[in-house]
């Protein structure tokens, strides 16, 4: 998505700057310096917590609850000038918790979950012993937001565009359990660490993460034994990626010839036949005016593919459209800007808002990346530059067309669905199957066609077929290549109604008139620029993706 830029700019609301990226080597996180407030009332502040937290709590948990407690204050004093412990706002809050502390602090993930309670306790000392400043917030107006950040400090805390270089690298061996107290541990990591080959420093100081180190760290081990297997994968790589007419696929279809996928085939799978026990008389019908390489399982092809859509069906068509719908939801929440995950996602609280708001069934919810239905007309978005940002934030930009009120301007609303869509398609054309990217060619687009059409497309139940099957079925491997070339028809046709651009109920499937112009405009496109299908084949020796 969008590239990295400095995530420490220019701040408002009185909250300070986190001063300019840590040092790189050695343990930059907890407070860069001391400040004049290991002077002033904080340890006596802390102490008098400490005591508090004594009588309710066993000791050991008082002991943690202020030392985590003293760390907030601290970074509060050197990063933001806040000497009053007593004084706190919503944004001294946020800020604290979802960039100081991720930049500053190295921890594991479970352990940022306490950071919250702890502070809400730390709030009801304040508040019991008279400590709470007059220019705070209220009490319960406070304790609301630490509940409101739950998610966020979460997210921050396993963001590393949060953390500095030298807090990714210590975050690592926070999270494997090393002692960064003792300065014996933390020379022998770092010496380990400056071991590591080129790459894998990168990758750990970008992201904190190391996926398949080539030397683990064991200061007691010596260099065999602390030797495994180098290898690993890169990370998927993301394609670049946008009415009747569908290019090369009816082009060949209607010269009787089968499509190969524009030189890159598609599995090998032949463009003729059908199912055994499949009725007879609908295969013959099948064979129309486009030949052999109408797929047989689709039933009848549509009369004609040469309609022209009236300005009246395109606007309905976008007013109906769930996945337009959704994309402008999406645009009304970015409104002004948004903040995006180290991933370029939407926060967790604004995936669970648009879940809520379209009420999409509840289910553990990790990352945008898990909700097609948020993911794709997102990803669009982005491509198709109705939003653009940096590594943090995501602001509205010039699109290919100006996203229009249907009311005010239907011109330019019929304009921006067919963008939208037409970019959608494109996308999915470019993109190899493991990135979203269409497994059915050319098969997709003669279903697309046909559920375009006055009845829509009945899809056949690719899993009572395969269970019909007989073992000397299964064994062929002409009816498994017509199986699969369904099945995968079938999976693309499901992934779209997912996303929102076609309605799928059971096993019928419609698409608008929006749908087929825009998937003409961008099998067009990929005509005309001579642009290469999706494939799955990018492998290196090893078998890893790159």
């Amino acid at each position: 998505m969008a590239k990295k830029r400095s995530r420490h700019g220019d701040r408002s609301g009185g909250t300070g700057s986190p001063r300019d990226r840590g040092p790189r080597h050695g343990h930059a996180h907890g407070p860069a310096g001391r400040s004049a407030a290991g002077d002033g009332p904080l340890p006596l502040v802390v102490a008098g917590f400490r005591r508090w937290l004594l009588d309710q709590v066993p000791e050991p948990v008082a002991e943690e609850t202020a030392s985590g407690i003293s760390t907030l204050l601290k970074l509060r004093a050197d990063y933001m000038d806040l000497h009053d412990p007593g004084m706190w706002t919503a944004e001294i809050i946020a800020f604290l918790l979802t960039e100081l502390v991720p930049w500053k602090v190295a921890q594991r993930r479970e352990d940022s979950v306490l950071i919250i309670p702890r502070l809400a306790m730390f709030f009801e000392y304040l508040e019991e012993q008279g400590q709470w400043s007059r220019s705070s917030m209220p009490v319960a107006a406070a304790h609301a937001t630490l509940e409101g950040l739950e998610l966020d400090v979460l997210e921050a805390a396993d963001d590393p565009s949060r953390r500095s270089m030298s807090g990714n690298i210590l975050s690592y061996a926070v999270e494997q359990g090393l002692d960064l107290g003792d300065p014996d541990v933390l020379n022998a990591y770092m010496a380990w660490y400056n071991s590591l080959p080129h790459a894998e420093r990168i990758e750990l100081s970008d992201t904190g993460r190391l996926r398949r180190p080539s030397r683990l760290f064991d200061p007691a081990a010596n260099d065999e034994d602390s030797r495994m297997p180098p290898g690993g994968s890169g990370g998927t790589p993301k394609a670049a990626g946008g009415g009747s007419a569908f290019g090369p696929v009816v082009d060949a279809a209607r010269a009787g010839v089968p499509y190969d996928g524009g030189a890159r085939g598609y599995g090998g799978l032949g463009a003729e036949g059908s199912f055994a026990g499949w009725d007879d008389d609908a295969i013959e019908g099948a064979r129309g005016p486009l030949g052999d390489s109408w797929p047989a399982y689709l039933g009848a092809p549509p009369q004609s593919d040469d309609r022209e859509f009236t300005p009246e069906e395109m606007l309905a068509a976008g007013r109906d459209s769930v996945f337009v719908q959704r994309a402008l939801a999406i645009l009304d929440l970015v409104g002004e800007g948004a903040r995006v995950t180290s991933t370029g996602a939407l926060t967790l609280r604004d995936t669970q808002k648009l879940c809520d708001a379209w009420g999409l069934e509840p289910r553990k919810l990790r990352s945008m990346w898990d909700r097609p239905e948020i993911a794709d007309p997102f990803t669009t978005l982005i491509e198709g530059r109705w939003l653009e940002g940096s590594a943090t934030r995501i602001y509205p930009g010039e699109g290919l067309a100006p996203a229009c009120d249907p009311e005010e301007d239907p011109d330019g609303f019929r304009l921006f669905v067919t963008a939208l869509l037409t970019r959608h398609f494109l996308s999915r054309l470019l993109s190899a199957s493991y990135d979203g990217g269409f497994r059915g060619l050319p098969d997709t687009a003669f279903a697309l066609m046909k559920a375009g059409s006055a009845g829509g497309l009945d899809m056949p139940d690719i899993h009572g077929v395969l269970r019909s099957f007989s073992d000397d079925e299964l064994a062929s491997e002409r009816m498994m290549a017509d199986f699969w070339r369904a099945a995968s028809t079938d999976l693309d046709l499901r992934s779209l109604a997912l996303s929102g651009v076609i309605t799928r109920v059971d096993r019928h499937v419609a698409a608008s008139c929006a749908v087929l112009v825009a998937m003409g405009n961008a099998m067009e496109i990929m005509q005309m620029e001579d642009l290469p299908f999706g494939e799955d084949d990018d492998l290196d020796e090893d078998g890893y993706l790159y």
